[in-house]
């Protein structure tokens, strides 16, 4: 019986030494696959980032010199580096070479997670990119920003219109650009299009937002305060209802419909929401389309927060701002461009123009709760499920029309990120701004962009 005991006891062992003998290289495969994996990806971003940093550096060395290709180059460079935290850089350069051409290189070193415990080394990546730049196309920029209330929460709002306005400055070298053209889109609960545009709004007025959302707005109109029909244009201030109309399995959809086909309701000074709260509207009014980018600064230094915001409407007037329905309609002659026009259309006189909308905002909104569907997904201020179904929406026939969307999420509402995502027109046109740096990420590559033949020629 005790040499059974022995011979049971002693079998457990075997098995279990060779389990151990069979299970090593098991694992070290399993890692150095996981490594390898890790490895590719790695390189694959960083070459992502000496891509771009070589195209910024073309961009700046066109626009100034030396001096600016390395600022230039290097700042990108670092902002898409940091993006892999695994990677620790260990060199960067960039050169001029003949003729155009601006060669970049970087090295770094990735830190194996299994098989360093088997005595393999750190790996090391290396990646290059040479780039070139042509003659500058022209652009059709509209930046739509969030300034309501929740957009004070910490430093963001400080941070945020801070680098903004260093954006700005940075695009001031295509002010004078007559094929350059930019449009700044505050927006909180509503959108304030400027006094001056009187000849897009109807005769009369609502006292309560929600009546926007009845079937025959008509009756809603309500001119008590407004004695007659003239009263109304010496008191407006500005700010438009939000103008739904019904497209497909949408109720409260916004288009890009022309303002003489369709004309806006004026937004009476003291409206409120279904809550009773006041309908805040920005005091900076739409600015632009300009190629005076000094005249969007200024505005910009203007701007402060109130609200809770609706961020469908925000997209939709930057949409306004660069669709051709709209022609004529913002005292720029030849604006905006024809879609065709930014597909490189090969018509006589015709301009080749990019269209991009920079969207700005936390995706925090309690507006669209109040005034349209009733419904609350998230809790207060985080917005519903069907109110980021509808700007989703909205953002697919933007884009449809060969506009270009980036989607700039500041920490907030987490619960926006896959409509925001869905939104932008790439995964890398949709930016966690986790630090201030990543605003000005978007912006390099728009203005990177804003060449013909920027290129890489590797």
């Amino acid at each position: 019986m005790r040499a059974l005991k022995f011979y049971r006891s002693c079998e457990r062992g075997n098995f279990g030494f060779v389990a151990a003998v069979c299970v090593l290289p098991m694992l070290m495969g399993v890692g150095a696959a996981i490594d390898i994996t890790r490895l590719s990806q790695a390189k694959t971003n960083l070459q992502d980032a000496i891509d771009t940093a070589a195209l910024s550096g073309a961009v700046a060395y066109m626009q100034g010199d030396e001096r600016d290709m390395n600022e230039q180059g290097r700042q990108v460079f670092n902002v898409n580096a940091a993006r892999n935290q695994n990677l620790t850089i260990k060199n960067f350069d960039m050169k001029k070479q003949t003729g155009d051409l601006v060669y970049a290189e970087a090295e770094a070193k990735l830190q194996p997670m299994f098989m360093g415990a088997f005595g393999y080394p750190i790996m090391d990546i290396k990646v290059t990119s040479t780039a070139t730049v042509g003659q500058s196309v022209g652009a059709e920029v509209a930046l739509a920003v969030d300034t309501t209330n929740s957009m004070a929460f910490g430093s963001s709002w400080n941070d945020t219109m801070g680098t903004v306005e260093n954006i700005l400055e940075d695009m001031k070298s295509f002010s004078g650009d007559n094929n350059f053209y930019f449009t700044l889109v505050p927006f909180q609960d509503r959108v304030n299009i400027g006094e001056d545009r009187k000849n897009w709004v109807k005769t009369g007025h609502i006292k309560n937002s929600t009546d926007s959302f009845d079937d025959d707005w008509d009756d809603q109109w309500d001119n008590d305060d407004w004695d007659d029909d003239d009263d109304w244009e010496d008191d407006w201030d500005g700010c438009v209802e939000p103008r739904h109309e019904e497209v497909g399995d949408y109720d409260w959809m916004l288009t890009d419909a022309k303002p003489t086909s369709n004309k806006f309701l004026p937004t009476h000074e003291d409206a409120e929401m279904s809550d009773g709260r006041d309908l805040n509207c920005p005091k900076v009014s739409i600015t632009g389309p300009t190629n005076d980018i000094d005249d969007v600064i200024k505005e910009s230094k203007k701007l402060k927060k109130g609200g809770t915001g609706r961020y469908d409407v925000g997209l939709a007037w930057a949409w306004r701002a660069m669709s051709p329905e709209w022609r004529g309609k913002w005292g720029v002659s030849n604006y905006p461009a024809k879609y065709t026009q930014a597909n490189n259309s090969t018509k006589p006189n015709d301009k080749i123009r990019k269209k991009y909308i920079v969207y700005m905002t936390d995706g925090r909104s309690n507006a669209f709760k109040l005034e349209a569907m009733k419904e609350e997904s998230w809790g207060y201020n985080n917005g519903s499920k069907q109110a980021f179904e509808h700007i989703a929406e909205l953002c697919e026939t933007i884009k449809a029309d060969g506009i270009e969307i980036y989607m700039l999420q500041i920490p907030g509402n987490s619960n926006a990120t896959p409509y925001f995502e869905s939104c932008a027109s790439s995964p890398s046109h949709h930016i966690m701004v986790d630090e201030v740096e990543d605003i000005s990420f978007a912006f390099n590559k728009i203005k990177t962009s804003l060449y013909a033949e920027v290129r890489t020629v590797n």
